[in-house]
């Protein structure tokens, strides 16, 4: 089972690939799936208990352990769903997020590509392959993942989000500005986004502004904003 996982691996990274030589190293490729390849063999090892029989099983059992940030868990659990049923999406997608968070960039993309494939109206495959391709310093192509996302939900404010910190690396700090803005509206209780906004409103020398923003951020949980309110903020 486990050469066959990684036998996998290893065609979909030499064809699918090997065509765009930006997106990592050979080297780099490798390394990442020698590491997947670990995982998948030391829990042979020490978790062969814990693997179950069905597809169903397995997802929901890697899908807890995402909930948990049980990361490498989760790889062996949806590696086995899709083992028993590679023609469904799910576990691709998941499978994809706990690579993702392992900073397993190129797998992860593998992962939403076959997701994306199979379901291709899954826009929350579109973002995270476009946190991939930011995270690997590939703008154009998370920007064309964020609008791939945008065209099936207008109102998730994780992808402007995301558009904001693109465009914050392309120096458009009006974009940046107007999309957090947009970020906001969607979700206004995300410390995160109140503490970016305040960035941005700083470099524009908007300081009223800012410094409610990092009111807002550090009431919302960003205790980061609080050493910034007592020292810019208060005179």
């Amino acid at each position: 089972m486990i050469k066959n996982v990684f036998f996998l691996f290893f065609l979909v990274i030499t064809f699918g690939f090997s065509k765009n030589n930006s997106i990592t190293t050979d080297t780099n490729v490798s390394n990442n799936v020698q590491t997947t390849q670990k995982i998948l063999e030391n829990s042979k090892a020490d978790n062969s208990e814990k693997i179950l029989s069905s597809y169903s099983e397995n997802l929901n059992a890697g899908i807890s352990a995402i909930d948990k940030k049980n990361y490498k868990d989760a790889i062996v659990f949806l590696s086995k769903a899709i083992e028993i049923d590679s023609k469904l999406p799910n576990a691709f997608f998941y499978r994809g997020v706990a690579n993702y968070h392992l900073t397993f960039y190129e797998n992860a993309l593998i992962d939403f590509n076959n997701n994306i494939r199979i379901d291709s109206e899954n826009f929350s495959a579109y973002k995270y392959r476009a946190r991939c391709w930011f995270s690997l310093g590939l703008l154009n192509e998370a920007i064309k993942d964020l609008n791939n996302a945008l065209a099936l939900n207008q109102i998730d404010a994780e992808i402007y989000y995301y558009f904001s910190l693109i465009h914050e690396k392309n120096k458009d700090l009006k974009s940046a500005l107007s999309n957090i803005s947009k970020a906001i509206e969607l979700d206004n209780k995300n410390s995160e986004y109140y503490f970016l906004r305040a960035q941005f409103k700083i470099m524009f020398k908007l300081k009223k502004s800012a410094c409610e923003d990092y009111q807002k951020a550090f009431h919302n949980g960003k205790k980061e904003a609080y050493d910034i309110i007592i020292k810019e903020c208060n005179n």
